[in-house]
């Protein structure tokens, strides 16, 4: 039982594998990209509402484009799709570091907002077909740990190279700026594991009509509304938390950047654990109970004036909050026909993005002018109202497979 997560993902398809890759460069360069940005944005004279509209564009960028995407990805070609849009999201993070001009900012973020839509829509699918139902939930967990690690090196790296920079003359503005550069230059590497991968299409049978869909569209929405929930509170908070501990506590880009790491390494022990739990209790129930037991935490980040206390309790959130999601994205596109799987994926990740979206915009402001208490207590009880969501819709679909 010990070594199910690895035979699942040794038994996985080559190209899974080649996919897998490509993401942990895209996550490496993008999650140290976020780290700095806000800070880089903030350095140049930008406050935190505007920092939010800007990350709102990015992902209504996304929205927009996903659903077409993923009705795109029945039809076109897999490696011609990922080597364009792994390559222009790169660009477009580019114009937003060398044009520091607000309608510059924004057009960069529109250009990584629309090309982030198609690996929106081909990761879940692709694992969906090159592995077993046994090992699936071990994959997703799996992908999801890998994404974590790029991540984790992409904060260590973002952190450090302001401060080291700064040793060496460079001013703060200039240490974000080059430390922005370099990991843009590291998503540039995605492209390389795709140049290998054969797949022709996500989607084998993608003959038709162009907007089929095979899958009931009420169980589609339903599978997606918690997602919505979700996407309401983390927009509120999770965009702003390298601030919050910058502006509450004084922490340092170093700082940061060994504390969000610290949280991706126990995210990761958390994802890899989650499939087992799942196999006892079932995909949805521990999704229900891990993220109800990370809703206190939020309340102690809300009122903490201690800083030891905040970076325990924002560790603890983090892992609980996530050690699961992955089994929601498994189990949601094995409720859908194998022909919708793009799509089911799209409407996920229009469902969470969409309300992020909204919500970042909203959360930048609230925090502007009121501060991070009442930011943190929505997000809270948005989660609350998800893990209803996720008992009273998505548990009773689980049962019904369990009782087939």
């Amino acid at each position: 039982m010990k070594f199910k997560g690895l035979k699942a993902f040794l038994d996985t398809s080559r190209d899974v594998k080649l996919l897998i890759l490509s993401g942990f460069f895209l996550g490496f360069g993008f999650t140290g990209f976020g780290l700095i940005l806000n800070l880089y944005l903030k350095a140049l004279g930008y406050g935190e509402g505007i920092i939010g509209t800007f990350l709102s564009v990015r992902t209504l960028a996304t929205m927009i484009v996903t659903i077409p995407a993923a009705f795109l990805m029945r039809r076109w070609r897999l490696k011609p799709v990922m080597l364009v849009s792994s390559a222009l999201a790169a660009l477009g993070a580019l114009l937003v570091v060398y044009f520091p001009q607000a309608t510059w900012i924004a057009a960069g973020m529109i250009i990584v907002g629309l090309m982030g839509s198609f690996s929106g829509v081909i990761g879940g699918p692709m694992i969906m077909k090159g592995t077993t139902y046994e090992h699936r939930p071990f994959l997703f967990s799996i992908n999801f740990a890998l994404g974590l690690v790029s991540g984790i090196f992409g904060n260590l790296l973002a952190g450090g190279l302001p401060d080291i920079l700064a040793r060496y003359g460079y001013s703060l503005e200039q240490g974000y700026k080059l430390s922005l550069l370099v990991h843009v230059a590291i998503t540039f590497l995605a492209v390389v594991p795709i140049f290998f991968i054969k797949t022709e299409r996500v989607v084998e049978n993608h003959t038709g009509h162009f907007f089929h869909v095979k899958t009931p569209w009420g169980k589609i929405l339903l599978l997606s509304f918690p997602h919505v929930l979700v996407g309401l509170g983390a927009g509120l908070t999770i965009p702003f938390l390298n601030l919050y501990f910058r502006d509450k506590f004084s922490l340092t880009p170093t700082g940061l950047g060994v504390l969000f790491s610290v949280v991706q390494v126990l995210m990761i022990a958390g994802t890899l654990v989650a499939p087992y739990i799942a196999s006892r209790w079932g995909r949805i129930k521990t999704v229900i109970v891990f993220q109800l037991l990370s809703v206190p935490f939020l309340f102690i980040l809300s009122i903490a004036v201690n800083v030891w206390l905040s970076i325990a309790a924002f560790l603890v959130r983090g892992t609980l909050m996530n050690m699961a999601q992955p089994l929601v994205t498994n189990f949601s596109l094995e409720q859908t026909h194998e022909h919708d799987h793009p799509l089911m994926s799209g409407i996920m990740t229009v469902a969470w993005l969409a309300s992020w979206g909204v919500s970042a915009n909203l959360g930048g402001a609230l925090i502007e002018k009121l501060g991070y208490f009442w930011p943190f207590n929505f997000t809270l009880a948005a989660y609350i109202l998800s893990s209803a969501a996720y008992f009273f819709l998505l548990l009773p679909m689980e049962r019904n497979r369990s009782s087939r």
